[in-house]
C-alpha cells in the first residue's frame, strides 16, 4: 500500500490570545502550525505570547500591519475629522511615512499629530476625510 495516501494534512491546531488595556483597548495575536506539522504545542504557545506582548509595546490602538489600511480608510471616509491612537514605533515606519506623502500628493488632507495625554511615546493622528463614495455605484 502506498503509505502517502494514508497521510493526513491540513491536521493542525492554532492559538488566538486577546489582552484588554484598562482603557478597553484590545490587542490580540494568532498564531497557527505550519502545514507541515512538527511544532510542538508549547512552542506555539510561545510564539502567540511573544507576539502579543510585541503588540502591546508598540502602543496604540492600531497594529503596524493595520497602520496603513486604517490611515487610508480614514483618509478617504466621511468629510469629518477622524483620531486614532497610534504608537510612536508604528507611526515612524517608512511604509506610513511614505502613505501619507503619497496620500496628500492625491488631494487628502494632510495629518494632524499630537502627543497622547498620559500615554508615553504615544501619538494621536487627526484626518480629515474626503468623502469619497462607492464611485462603482450608478448615478439615477
Amino acid at each position: 500500500a502506498n503509505a502517502a495516501a494514508k497521510r493526513k494534512t491540513g491536521v493542525g491546531f492554532g492559538l488566538s490570545l486577546v489582552a484588554e488595556s484598562s482603557t478597553g483597548v484590545l490587542y490580540s495575536a494568532d498564531v497557527a502550525s505550519g502545514p507541515a506539522g512538527g511544532e510542538p504545542p508549547e512552542d506555539i504557545g510561545r510564539h502567540c505570547a511573544f507576539q502579543l506582548l510585541e503588540s502591546i509595546a508598540q502602543g496604540g490602538c492600531v497594529t503596524r500591519a493595520a497602520a496603513p489600511t486604517l490611515l487610508t480608510l480614514m483618509a478617504m471616509g466621511s468629510e469629518d475629522v477622524g483620531r486614532v491612537h497610534v504608537g510612536r514605533d508604528v507611526l515612524a515606519t517608512e511604509e506610513v511615512i511614505g502613505l501619507g506623502r503619497d496620500l496628500r500628493a492625491f488631494g487628502a488632507s494632510g495629518w494632524g499629530l499630537r502627543d497622547a495625554e498620559g500615554e508615553d511615546g504615544d501619538v494621536v493622528v487627526s484626518i480629515v476625510g474626503r468623502g469619497v463614495g462607492n464611485v462603482g455605484r450608478k448615478m439615477a
